[in-house]
């Protein structure tokens, strides 16, 4: 899949990468408390353009780990027409999974929800910009680079696939325990098919594609079930609320 590292270690570099992403953990964890008692969330273009910076910061910073520890993130290896087939198949089929729990997410009011909630043409302009975004950073960062520098260190596969699913999970502690788990199992998946497609390019477009479904799909729900979650009650105890769009936004 990626030219190992030459030196078979890694630098500075991406140690300092490794300790940026568990930082972010940590943030995260600390803006899901900081939403659930703010008494007035942001506007969704607000964080939309907001989540689009921070996606873009990483994917830059990705790049330029990728340079300095030699690492090749797009090789020349093109899908096959059956491999996109099965990458925007799986994308739906993980979609349809998820709809149950997103439809009940919904039905509780779980305010959070109104950051994943995209409503009228400008935001739902600017969700698809963001799961782009998602989608090629998110792959870049963590199927990519992370995955290389822990198989650089442990010299697994297995263990680099866990732990840089682990930390991506956690990169979406914002939105509840149960949701980093099903975000964990979701980051394996797109590591197999950047595994089994040799490059990173079919995990982008699935990526990009459930995302896309996921902020659609909430805005469908809360028009249909006639629910306003920023009007709503407080957010849902952590561990006990469906996920609100995973693995869409940081």
């Amino acid at each position: 899949m990626f030219v190992p590292l030459v030196r078979g270690h890694i630098g500075f570099v991406g140690w300092y990468f490794i300790g940026l992403l568990l930082f972010l953990c940590y943030a995260s964890f600390g803006s899901r408390k900081r939403i659930a008692t703010m008494p007035k969330l942001p506007s969704r273009t607000r964080h939309f353009a907001s989540t689009l910076i921070i996606l873009g910061s990483i994917f830059v910073l990705a790049l330029l780990v990728a340079r300095k520890e030699w690492i090749t993130l797009y090789p020349r290896v093109m899908p096959t027409p059956l491999q996109i087939g099965v990458g925007v198949a799986l994308a739906w089929v993980l979609a349809a999974g998820m709809r149950p729990l997103w439809r009940r997410s919904v039905a509780r009011g779980d305010r959070r929800l109104f950051l994943f909630s995209p409503q009228g043409g400008r935001e739902k302009a600017l969700w698809v910009a963001v799961s782009l975004m998602a989608g090629v950073a998110e792959e870049t960062a963590y199927r990519g680079v992370l995955y290389v520098l822990f198989l650089t260190i442990a010299k697994s596969p297995w263990a680099a696939a866990g732990l840089s699913a682990l930390i991506f999970a956690g990169n979406h502690a914002v939105q509840s325990n149960r949701s980093m788990v099903i975000i964990f199992f979701f980051a394996l998946i797109f590591q197999g098919l950047a595994l089994w497609t040799g490059a990173l390019y079919v995990g982008m477009l699935a990526h990009f594609v459930f995302d896309v479904i996921a902020g659609f799909t909430y805005s469908k729900l809360v028009r249909e079930m006639g629910v306003h979650p920023v009007d709503g009650p407080s957010v849902v105890a952590a561990s006990e609320s469906a996920p609100p769009a995973a693995p869409a936004s940081s």
